[in-house]
Order: C-alpha cells, then sequence, then structure tokens
C-alpha cells in the first residue's frame, strides 16, 4: 500500500479522512491516490484558507478532455467525501452535488479480445529485450499478464500477490482482502501453473512470503500503472488499437470471463447452476457483475444466443420498441 505524502493546507484533513475510512475496513487505495491529485491541485491553485470552497471544488469537478465519464466520477467521489468528513469534524466545506458522482456500475462497454488478439499480445509480451534500466521487466511483465488474463484477475489483485499467496503445489493463488473485502483461492490452469513454477524457481528461490511474487527493480511491488504501461506498450507492438475507450488491462478479466462462458454454453453446461462457481472465481459480490458477463458473450458470439436461452434467458431481457437504445 503507497503512503502518500499529502502537503497542502488540506493535509491534516485528507489524512484523517483516509484513516477513518480504513479504520471500518476501506482498503481505499485508489481514492487516497486520487486524494494525492487533488493535494497537489490544492497546492497549485494557491489555497492558504483551510476551508474547501465552492470555487475549488467546482473547479476540480469540471470534466476534462478526454476524461470518460466514469474516471470523472471516481476523481469526484473521494473529494465529496473529505467535505463531509472536513463538515463532520467542525470545518467548512462545500460538497458538490450528488447527482454529480452517479454512474451506471455498467456502462462500459469492455473490449473483448479475440483468441488471435490474446495470441498476439501474449507474443510481443514475450519479445521485449533485457532493459539496463529494469532488467527483469522482460521476465516479471509477461507472466503477469497472463497471470491477469489466465485467472481473470483484477490489475490491483496480480500486483499485490506475495510469494507466501501463490501454491504452486497445489496450483492455487489466494487472493486476500480485495474487494468488497473478500478473499477467495483461484486455480491456476496446469500449463499456466508450470509456468509459474519455472518463473518461480529463476527468480524467486529462497524469497520470503512476504515478498512480492512480481517483484519491481528495487524488490517492491508494482504499482498498477507500471504494469499497465508494460501492457500498453505490448498492444501497440501486437498491432492491436487503443483508443480513449480501451482496452485496458480489466478487459484481459472481461474476456477470460466471456471465454470460460462461451466454452461452458457450447459444451452444453446449465448455465444457470454454472454462473455461481464462475461468480465465486471472480470474486463478485453478487450475480449481477457475472450475469453481465452473459449478457457480453451473447453480444460477442451470436451463435450461442440461442443455446443460452433455453437456460436463462431471464437474464438477457428482450428490448421492445417503447425502449430507446443508443
Amino acid at each position: 500500500m503507497r503512503d502518500y505524502q499529502y502537503q497542502s493546507v488540506f493535509a491534516p484533513e485528507i489524512s484523517g479522512y483516509i484513516s477513518e475510512m480504513r479504520s471500518v475496513g476501506y482498503k481505499f487505495e485508489r481514492a487516497a491516490e486520487d486524494l494525492s491529485r487533488f493535494d497537489r491541485f490544492c497546492q497549485e491553485q494557491g489555497c492558504a484558507n483551510p476551508v474547501l470552497d465552492r470555487e475549488t471544488v467546482e473547479s476540480w469537478c469540471r470534466k476534462r478532455s478526454h476524461e470518460s465519464a466514469r474516471t470523472h466520477v471516481r476523481r469526484i467521489s473521494p473529494v465529496r467525501g473529505l467535505a463531509r468528513f472536513i463538515i463532520k469534524t467542525g470545518g467548512h466545506a462545500y460538497v458538490a452535488p450528488s447527482q454529480n458522482s452517479k454512474i451506471d456500475r455498467y456502462s462500459h462497454q469492455p473490449y473483448i479480445f479475440t483468441e488471435d488478439e490474446i495470441k498476439r499480445l501474449l507474443c510481443a509480451c514475450d519479445s521485449f529485450a533485457l532493459s539496463p534500466v529494469s532488467p527483469r521487466r522482460h521476465i516479471v511483465m509477461p507472466m503477469a499478464i497472463r497471470l491477469i488474463y489466465g485467472c481473470a484477475l483484477r490489475i490491483s489483485e496480480a500486483a499485490h500477490l506475495a510469494v507466501g499467496d501463490v501454491d504452486l503445489d497445489n496450483a492455487t493463488l489466494t487472493i486476500k482482502d480485495t474487494k468488497f473485502n473478500k478473499s477467495r483461492i483461484v486455480p491456476i490452469a496446469q500449463g499456466l501453473a508450470c509456468r509459474c513454477r519455472h518463473y518461480a524457481h529463476d527468480l524467486l528461490k529462497g524469497k520470503p512470503g512476504d515478498y512480492p511474487f512480481f517483484p519491481s527493480n528495487r524488490g517492491c511491488f508494482y504499482h498498477r500503472d507500471a504494469i499497465y504501461v508494460f501492457f500498453r506498450q505490448s498492444l501497440h507492438k501486437a498491432g492491436i488499437p487503443h483508443s480513449g475507450c480501451g482496452p485496458r488491462v480489466h478487459d484481459l478479466r472481461h474476456s477470460a470471463a466471456c471465454r470460460c462462458l462461451m466454452n461452458w454454453v457450447r459444451a452444453g453446461k446449465d448455465i444457470t447452476n454454472a454462473l455461481p462457481y464462475l461468480s465465486a472465481y471472480l470474486g463478485h459480490e453478487d450475480l449481477r457483475g457475472t450475469q453481465h458477463y452473459l449478457r457480453l458473450t451473447a453480444e460477442m458470439y451470436p451463435d450461442i444466443i440461442s443455446a443460452v436461452e433455453k437456460s436463462c434467458a431471464w437474464m438477457i431481457p428482450e428490448v421492445t420498441d417503447h425502449v430507446e437504445t443508443n
């Protein structure tokens, strides 16, 4: 967990707010990062009065060019929480209107990689030469990308894996205290587990259990941004276009989930019974997110729609004439 140093006039309040949220069980890592950016923004704006006024908040909340609605909302939300914390502790602050922070959880249309694109991407990951600046990156990063896709991990889950979380004898990962404060055990496919064993033997032999499974050049946990930079470079090498809407590293997880569902449907599995297993594997809070993947799978692979409709058409609602679509 990165330790940010806040230096604006609101530094005590930001630190206090983060401490409070973590004391009640929230990891609050992404919010802490966004608040560090807000802290720098306040310094750049020359804020000297410890009152979070409307002008400062509205300036921060203004949507930036090329900023997605999701990123915009994520940036606003912790500042609204900070304002409420300041008021609760006896200070004065302007709270941005709540409608500014509402967004459909599933509004983003993920990029689903084809099998050919996955092959090209992994080949591109493997093509990086040894870098004198980061001599382990060409070994660590391809393994991280493979594990994210092969085990349908969130990028933060992969970045925070320690040696003790990876049981190579039983081919499982222990994902601890992740999103929704859940922990889970994730099985690794045998081919991927074999590659993990070779990787660990070459790079991690003798390392303690709390040592990063994907160590940076300094032996620290990689930040997700470093993984994202490598991912973008690999996309370019693989000839896969990138736009403001993706592909994102998280789309590897989406793609893995959709491919799993596709294989189940084509194998004649009862999807109604199988969905809870996929939900547990992915670490979802409930079945809604997993059902979202089912809809995506039906959209990406139209040939399986008839098979899906036999067992769970209720999960893919029909659009009638009076419903507006974009």
